[in-house]
């Protein structure tokens, strides 16, 4: 199956879930987490369940999963920036993001020129 298919198929699915209240018989898929890393049926059911995971609150949602589940996927939604502090002098990006983070913009309007 093509690659876009299968994405196109996790996005359909996780979304079809998040209507369901991520109501699925999530034990019977604990046996994809004895698999190799590169098997294709693990690496569908990880992918599907960090799409879930955006869907959602991740931690609840990793809470109701069996421990076989849970141990296939890490959340952690902090961003890495590590180009912040390039050309510092005229460069505000941590302003924006932690005015962005905050909700309470020193600058309401400047963001939107």
């Amino acid at each position: 199956m093509d690659v876009e298919l299968i994405d196109r198929l996790i996005d359909w699915l996780a979304f079809f879930l998040s209507q369901q209240d991520f109501g699925w018989d999530w034990d019977s898929w604990t046996f994809v987490s004895d698999l190799p890393n590169y098997n294709t049926q693990k690496v569908f059911v990880k992918n599907l369940l960090t799409k879930c995971c955006n869907l959602t609150d991740s931690k609840t949602f990793i809470e109701n999963l069996p421990d076989q589940l849970q141990d296939l996927i890490s959340v952690n939604k902090r961003g890495e920036f590590k180009y912040i502090n390039e050309n510092k002098d005229n460069y505000d990006a941590q302003i924006i993001l932690d005015a962005m983070s905050s909700r309470d913009s020193k600058y309401p309007n400047s963001l939107y020129l």
